[in-house]
């Protein structure tokens, strides 16, 4: 249902590894046998799979799962999920568009750039509670950055107490991706 590159390159210090996903990226559930990684994980729209619609980024969910955090992102409007590459990165983050510096809390911020995708309605109305979200609990989660919503592109930043292991899953109902973080070293 939701077209993805046909594979997943997961690269983190002296690790190199390729994950197929069933079905051209068709998934129920999330799997929990995706590997973690420190690394990055980058996942392209499959050759030819273009959006009717623009994915528009509805809703950011975060729980805690006992030993990771789950941080669900919904999309609405769209038959194709957007590619997505995650990355841990050095801040001062820094918005799109107008260079802003944007300086997180924690000591670790895992960067998730989303494309294409949209975080605002076609009004121009943000779809998310502002450009920094607020993590309840005691998980790694502290906080959510939306550092871009421009041109078909969307950048959340999660700021975290510590680099941390992750991984990303697609998820079907609703339409979205999973990405959880390990609360220990792995």
């Amino acid at each position: 249902m939701f077209p993805l590159a046909r594979s997943r390159h997961l690269i983190g210090v002296g690790l190199l590894a390729v994950a197929s996903l069933s079905c051209g990226g068709e998934r129920t559930a999330v799997d929990e046998t995706d590997p973690w990684t420190v690394g990055t994980i980058e996942v392209p729209l499959a050759d030819g799979a273009r959006p009717s619609a623009l994915p528009v980024l509805t809703a950011l969910e975060p729980v805690s799962l006992g030993t990771y955090d789950r941080t669900t992102l919904s999309f609405e409007g769209a038959t194709v999920l957007p590619g997505y590459r995650a990355a841990y990165v050095d801040r001062p983050l820094h918005e799109c568009g107008s260079g802003r510096q944007v300086f997180p809390v924690g000591d670790a911020w895992l960067e998730i750039r989303l494309e294409p995708a949209a975080a605002h309605t076609e009004a121009g109305q943000a779809t998310l509670p502002g450009r920094e979200i607020e993590i309840a609990g005691e998980g790694p989660l502290r906080r959510v950055y939306r550092t871009c919503d421009f041109e078909g592109v969307v950048v959340l930043v999660l700021a975290l107490d510590a680099p941390r292991p992750f991984r990303i899953s697609v998820v079907e109902d609703p339409a979205g991706l999973a990405v959880d973080v390990l609360h220990g070293g792995g």
